[in-house]
């Protein structure tokens, strides 16, 4: 799968998850710059999060007895105790501020919908 395809689309996601939540009743037109804006800070946060905790997984685990889909069926449960557990960690520190809950809501979804287009592809692959 294309990274940089994958950085967007989880980028896109975090962003309409983050407004979504934060965003008042009505919607203004006047507020889609600021959305707009907010793309750069979470595409670089989606880069950060993704490069660091998932693709490191498929590049140092994957030998030739063991492939992506094994490594994904082997990881996967881990990597979603440790990253909800690091998402409420950070609500609680926060003394659950509502932005802060936004934040990690978006920021949890975020790396688990940039797992499911891995496993997708890795999926496609193995066929």
């Amino acid at each position: 799968m294309n990274v940089f395809l994958n950085f967007c689309k989880s980028t896109v996601l975090a962003t309409l998850i983050f407004w979504m939540i934060t965003s008042p009743k009505s919607f203004e037109v006047k507020m889609l710059l600021f959305v707009l804006l907010s793309m750069i800070p979470v595409f670089v946060g989606c880069v950060v999060t993704i490069a660091l905790t998932i693709y490191p997984f498929f590049s140092l685990f994957e030998t030739k007895a063991f492939d992506k889909k094994a490594v994904f069926n082997t990881f996967f449960p881990f990597y979603a105790i440790v990253a909800f557990s690091l998402c409420v960690y950070g609500i609680f520190l926060s003394n659950f501020e509502f932005y802060m809950i936004a934040f990690f809501t978006s920021a949890f979804m975020t790396t688990f919908m940039g797992l499911v287009l891995k496993r997708t592809h890795v999926m496609k692959t193995c066929q």
